[in-house]
């Protein structure tokens, strides 16, 4: 499960080359003691009428009416986030194709991915947690043929549309080696919460250092364990799929068995931000002000971990 960090609104105004949010509410779970209120807005409502006709190359500033950590504005890439976001199709580093496509599914703003080799067909996706049929028609749309379930972790709110993926595509389960026991083993209350099934087991598993390979794209598995045992990012061509370990503007929660907040922290630390600053950051759910974020900018921005950069 996740960090209760979730931005709860944002009204937007299209002003030229920026865009004007005004802050309507904030929420923030835990102990008030131990963590700083951190104004923070749902990309999702943010409406960009003109910025697709731009620059791509531009960079534009969100200037919001509140103070965030480090500034009062925010430089992004208004391109790149709507492309990614998009599914656009980005060339890697070796000159081949691949596919990446963000969605939002299931009941609490999870981010499934589909990843693509547009040479090939070959693809997987990264946390399916609902809406199979959604996922299967739009990596069909694309030339896409979903091969692997990664699963960055086994909590049941990434994990709970395994089985139906699996029934529909025979799509084989990629799961961490410390995760594998606990994919299969959720707890009934959770299950009849989210009226949901048990996943099937995995299919195979994997450890710190291994890659998944889809066409001609390989993914190498980092093992970021801290908020769950077997926690794992996926790193391909310049993109961190980082799952629970950190959001946009957040981190994973540490209050559920076997997860460690000096763990979590080490894992950023040692295995995330010691990526180039512009490596983009695709996270596990929809919590902070824009659904992607860079290196550079939590390592300016997240309130988390700004002095461990």
């Amino acid at each position: 499960m996740s960090n209760g960090h979730r931005a709860q609104g944002a009204k937007a105004r299209n002003s030229g080359s920026y865009c004007k949010l005004e802050q309507r509410s904030d929420r923030w779970s835990g102990p008030a003691k131990k963590r700083k209120l951190w104004p923070c807005y749902r990309f999702s409502d943010i409406k960009f009428h003109k910025a697709r006709g731009r620059n791509p190359s531009k960079s534009y500033i969100f200037s919001t009416s509140s103070r965030l950590p480090t500034d009062n504005a925010v430089k992004f890439n208004i391109w790149k986030s709507i492309g990614i976001y998009g599914g656009k199709d980005a060339k890697d580093s070796r000159g081949e194709i691949m596919f990446v496509k963000q969605l939002e599914v299931g009941q609490l703003g999870v981010f499934a991915y589909i990843v693509g080799c547009k040479e090939t067909g070959e693809g997987l996706v990264i946390d399916p947690a609902s809406h199979p049929d959604r996922i299967i028609s739009i990596s069909k749309e694309n030339g896409i043929e979903i091969k692997y379930i990664v699963n960055t972790h086994s909590h049941l709110d990434h994990t709970m549309g395994n089985a139906d993926m699996v029934e529909k595509t025979g799509a084989k389960i990629i799961i961490h080696e410390n995760e594998k026991e606990s994919l299969t083993n959720q707890p009934d209350y959770y299950l009849a919460m989210f009226g949901s099934r048990q996943s099937p087991p995995a299919d195979i598993t994997v450890q710190d250092g291994d890659t998944i390979k889809i066409g001609k794209l390989s993914l190498d598995v980092i093992l970021t364990p801290g908020h769950s045992p077997g926690g794992i990012t996926l790193h391909l061509n310049g993109y961190l799929f980082t799952g629970d370990t950190l959001f946009v503007g957040g981190v994973g929660r540490t209050d559920l068995p076997g997860a460690s907040w000096p763990l979590l922290l080490k894992s950023i630390k040692t295995r995330i931000l010691t990526f180039p600053d512009d490596t983009i950051i695709m996270p596990g759910h929809n919590y902070g002000f824009a659904p992607t974020s860079t290196v550079k900018q939590e390592k300016d921005s997240n309130p988390f971990i700004r002095d461990m950069a």
